[in-house]
């Protein structure tokens, strides 16, 4: 036991027993009120200690051995101090000062590791190194001694052995040492079969496919894999129920070679037979058992392949299975006839009913078809089933104990029509007449409740009105509230009132909140962001909420706050918050591609937790043959006292346009606010825009180099309710942006721009997913006298926005029969020059409409069907919806890990001679 464990284990005992005496401490008159306090340290301890809230006692108070015995335990728990000496000396007649003398326990510099394989010493090093910049701490040691050998003996090195030793370098400050003597790495000596092979006759087979093979290095992940190779082997021979057991280990030679032994059951060979459908197809949709076949599976087989195809709209399919078993072999026949395809038609509720139709059937997922939806319509048993069970349970909640759904039934109308019909008795209701609770309530709420006056009865309602009242006390400090419900029913039983008698018990709050663990983070960081002080009720879900908050804080990878053990049934109780930091400096790098960009790369070098306060420097470079763009990004957490996010970057970004070339400086600052689903921001900007356009204008003029500067604010609105934000199957966002323009400093340029994006999802079942996009955006001069862009037609307002402002459409993420920025109104916003080019001037106002059919085709392969419409416009004046382009497109997806990566083909319906036609896009991610 180290010095430190015996001297808390002895302050504990003493504590318990009711030690009298202060404890290390000296001349403590018992009646006197502290007037000083001083607190000396012999050596700096490895990080910043608020010393203050860690006395139990302050200046005024009487100081006795109760208040020094709870001083002198918690300083230990510091973790940062070995010895505390508590000395007192009189000041005055009645006062007393108080002296805290502390040793700090030695830090830890760095850790070190010797005599590792060369294999392992990098792995190793950064292992151990987790031990660094923080006091010596024994069980610490001893815990990363034994991940040291896991590793060692995962690695394959069986006799390893670890001694770990704590060597002092510098006053308060030593080094871990971990020495290690590995031995030999064992290798895999002989590999044998025992048991049932089946007709695999020539063990020869078998130890081909192994993964570890005799004279291999040992690892026992590796070995593990030998099963699932053995396993393999054996089902292409026909062994489908084959069982490998895990190996039987025989170490040799001191530990430097294994033999292994595997017990092998290959079972019958089983024959596969699939009549009107290909197995092959069957195990690429996941409805063959993957693994060993067992008998009750077949069941469950067929029953998965009928709902398969009754998804697929064959609701009267027609799967039998059988199985012929033998002594050496076992045939499974799979015999599928899918039918007609059919949808429902006719939907009716028929039986005694309190609600309407529009309401019930709201709570069923089987529904009538509909030519617009593809899919819609489709019957499967399971689901009406499920149907059945949610239309019951909700009479049932609504008080109508003895409601029955009997089972639907279903018509067949002929032509791949179906009818169904579902009968509902509801029975008699049972309602609350009072509802009153007895007993201290403790300052929760009655409002709310699952069970009211005058509402529906059932038992789950009153259980789950109990649990919101024990909630609700729970939230206030009342961890031990008990309710007992009494009953009073009329005689036909079918009203009741209901008497709750409550006891909420004691009431609990956060006495002190101790943080520990931290090392660069800011103690008052960790407390704001915790959302816990003292004198706070002290609840479960408050505590799972300040976990939960400082771990979105980005910078910690593990917290925990936890109520601290004491002896007091109520009253205050101490809260401790144990963090550990995540590395603090963090790299990124990637290679992108696509077909309008080429060859590209990007890198990002982060610092998290900056100055302890959670905030992020960043700064990430991106660059390929058309744009490139650095930005240095300051993220802080909050925004001086208030808990909003606040993002600051300067960046540059350089874009080579067909119609223009621009180079964009500036600074932005945002202010945002997370909501749940919704996300909002206010964003300010100030940017140097350089403009240089080598095209001549129509009088054959060079247009001079244009700098200006724009100073503007946007607020921004993005609602998201999508499945999944990279590749989604259904929901909507909704993406509002109102952006203003104004004169600030030298920026002269004025307008206003509004722009709103609309998109949505549906899933189609085995068909894919419809989506669709609609995107608006207008922008207004507001000033009317400043020189007007000479390629651009007189009397457009396009020509008083500056270029690099205007919208552009064209392009695998807006109109994707398009090149980039080549859509446009001839004559306004794509204008012809003297050479005959066409060139793409922008404009003032967007509309683009787009809708894509996403269907899978196999595995992670799918394909894609869509449609753009749209254009951009001089203004909102000079808008004709007949100028709208229309263009359809194929394409292929393949969803990598990182998302889908898209090939698409887009044809203009419309298209000018001079354009081309088709167009292909690569690119990665989704348009929209």
């Amino acid at each position: 036991m180290s010095r430190r464990s015996l001297v808390v284990t002895l302050i504990a005992c003493a504590v318990m027993m009711g030690w009298s005496q202060p404890v290390r401490s000296r001349d403590v008159p018992g009646a006197s009120r502290i007037t000083a306090i001083e607190v000396r340290i012999d050596a700096p301890p490895g990080r910043v200690i608020d010393w203050d809230r860690q006395l139990r006692f302050a200046v005024g108070d009487r100081l006795d051995g109760e208040l020094i015995r709870a001083t002198v335990l918690e300083l230990y728990a510091t973790g940062v101090v070995d010895e505390v000496d508590v000395l007192t000396r009189p000041d005055g007649a009645a006062g007393v000062v108080v002296s805290v003398v502390l040793t700090a326990r030695p830090w830890v510099e760095r850790a070190r590791v010797v005599g590792a394989p060369d294999d392992l010493a990098e792995a190793l090093s950064e292992l151990t190194r987790g031990l660094a910049d923080r006091a010596v701490d024994d069980s610490a040691i001893i815990a990363m001694r034994a991940r040291v050998l896991d590793r060692l003996t995962a690695a394959g090195y069986p006799t390893a052995a670890v001694a770990a030793s704590t060597e002092s370098i510098a006053p308060a400050r030593a080094e871990v040492v971990f020495a290690i003597q590995s031995g030999s790495p064992a290798v895999v000596g002989t590999v044998d079969f025992i048991g049932d092979l089946g007709v695999v006759d020539e063990p020869k087979t078998l130890i081909e496919a192994l993964v570890v093979k005799s004279g291999e290095p040992y690892r026992p992940e590796r070995v593990e894999g030998n099963r699932d190779a053995l396993r393999g082997v054996l089902a292409e021979s026909g062994h489908l129920a084959a069982s490998v057991g895990a190996p039987v280990e025989t170490w040799l030679d001191g530990g430097d070679r294994v033999d292994l032994t595997y017990d092998i059951d290959a079972g019958p060979v089983i024959d596969l037979q699939c009549v009107g459908v290909s197995c092959r197809r069957l195990e690429r949709r996941g409805l063959l058992p993957d693994g060993v076949w067992r008998r009750e599976l077949l069941a469950e087989t067929c029953a998965s392949i009928r709902t398969y195809y009754q998804r697929r709209g064959f609701y009267r399919a027609q799967v039998q299975c059988s199985e012929s078993a033998g002594s050496q072999r076992t045939s499974i026949q799979i015999r599928v006839e899918p039918g007609e395809r059919h949808r429902v038609t006719r939907l009716t509720l028929s039986g005694e009913r309190f609600y309407d139709d529009e309401r019930l059937l709201a709570l069923i997922a089987t529904e009538v078809g509909s030519s617009w939806r593809p899919g819609s319509g489709r019957l499967v048993d399971e689901d009406l089933a499920a149907d059945l069970r949610n239309l019951r349970s909700f009479y049932r909640l609504e008080g109508f104990a003895d409601a029955e759904v009997w089972p639907s039934s279903v018509t067949d109308l002929g032509g791949g029509e179906l009818a169904v019909e579902i009968p509902i008795e509801a029975g008699v209701r049972r309602r609350v007449v009072r509802f009153e609770v007895d007993g201290a309530m403790g300052g929760a709420s009655l409002d709310g409740l699952p069970l009211s006056p005058g509402g529906p009865f059932h038992p789950v309602l009153l259980d789950e009105t109990i649990r919101e009242l024990v909630a609700r006390h729970e939230a206030l400090g009342h961890r031990d509230t008990t309710i007992l419900p009494t009953l009073s029913w009329n005689d036909d039983e079918t009203l009741v009132d209901i008497q709750l008698a409550v006891d909420p018990g004691l009431q609990q709050h956060i006495g002190r909140l101790l943080v520990r663990g931290h090392r660069y983070t800011r103690e008052s960081t960790i407390r704001r962001f915790s959302g816990l002080a003292a004198n706070m009720p002290l609840g479960r879900q408050r505590l799972l909420a300040a976990e939960r908050e400082l771990y979105q804080l980005g910078v910690f990878s593990q917290v925990e706050v936890e109520v601290l053990p004491s002896g007091a049934l109520g009253g205050a109780r101490d809260v401790r918050i144990t963090v550990d930091e995540a590395e603090r400096w963090r790299l990124g790098y990637g290679v992108s591609y696509d077909s309008e960009s080429g060859l590209g790369g990007l890198l990002s070098v982060s610092r998290l937790n900056v100055g302890g306060r959670g905030g992020r420097l960043q700064l990430d470079l991106r660059a390929n043959k058309d744009d490139q763009r650095y930005r240095l990004l300051w993220d802080q957490p909050t925004l001086g006292r208030w808990r909003i996010p606040l993002t600051a970057s300067l960046f540059r970004q350089q874009e080579d346009r067909e119609a223009f070339d621009v180079v964009d400086r500036g600074v932005q600052v945002a202010l945002r606010r997370e909501l749940d689903a919704i996300s909002l921001a206010l964003v300010a900007e100030y940017r140097l825009v350089s403009l240089t356009d080598e095209v001549l204008d129509p009088s054959g003029l060079p247009r001079d180099e244009r700098d200006l500067q724009i100073a503007s604010v946007a607020p921004l609105l993005f609602i998201d309710q999508r499945d999944d934000p990279v590749d989604p199957t259904r929901g909507w966002t909704t993406t509002l942006q109102l952006e203003w323009a104004f004169p600030l400093f030298d920026a002269e340029t004025e307008l206003t721009e509004l722009f709103w994006q609309q998109s949505a999802y549906w899933p189609a079942g085995d068909l894919g997913v419809l989506a669709s996009s609609a995107r608006i955006g207008m922008i207004e001069p507001l000033n009317d006298t400043v020189e007007a862009d000479p390629l651009v037609p007189a009397g457009r307002d396009s020509g008083l926005i500056p270029v690099s402002e205007r919208f552009f459409a064209g392009g695998r993420t807006s109109h994707r029969a398009w090149e980039r920025d080549r859509l446009g109104v001839p004559g306004e916003t794509l204008i012809t020059l003297d050479d005959g080019r066409r060139l793409p001037v922008g404009g003032n106002t967007l509309l683009l409409l787009n809708l894509d059919w996403r269907f899978p085709i196999s595995g992670p392969v799918g394909g894609t069907l869509f449609a753009d419409w749209g254009n951009v416009w001089a203004d909102v004046d000079h808008f004709d919806i007949a100028d709208g382009s229309l263009g359809l497109g194929v394409g292929m997806r393949y969803q990598s890990p990182i998302g889908p990566l898209r090939l698409d083909v887009g044809w203009k319906l419309d298209a000018p001679a001079d354009e081309s036609n088709p167009v292909l896009f690569l690119s990665l991610g989704n348009p929209f």
